[in-house]
């Protein structure tokens, strides 16, 4: 593995999946705060379209998130997340958690 590529393992209704493709952990973390229109997720992440569109399709098919309609405009579309995250292979993730455990220690 790649030591400066991150690693997540989500849980889905159907199982658990893991993921290390960039910009479909970057679509997740957008949604990991909310739902977020397709617009929102292509000027977020920098992507083309055409690029978002595939992951998300990807996403979708992973049942990793959920593509919903708007009521007033059935044309546009919102993605939220769908899936638990379970674990991650990110060092600064790592570093953050064992920099709260050396916090708590410190008050005991």
């Amino acid at each position: 593995m790649d030591k400066g590529r991150t690693t997540v393992i989500l849980s889905t209704d159907n199982g658990m999946v893991a993921l290390d493709s960039p910009v479909k952990l970057k679509i997740l973390k957008l949604l990991e705060n909310g739902t977020k229109s397709f617009d929102e997720l292509v000027e977020k992440s920098d992507k083309a379209k055409s690029t978002i569109s595939v992951h998300l399709h990807d996403l979708e098919q992973l049942n990793l998130i959920q593509e919903k309609t708007f009521p007033n405009d059935k044309r546009k579309k919102y993605f939220v997340l769908n899936s638990l995250y379970l674990a991650y292979s990110e060092t600064p993730l790592r570093n953050q958690y064992n920099s709260h455990l050396d916090n708590l220690a410190l008050w005991h």
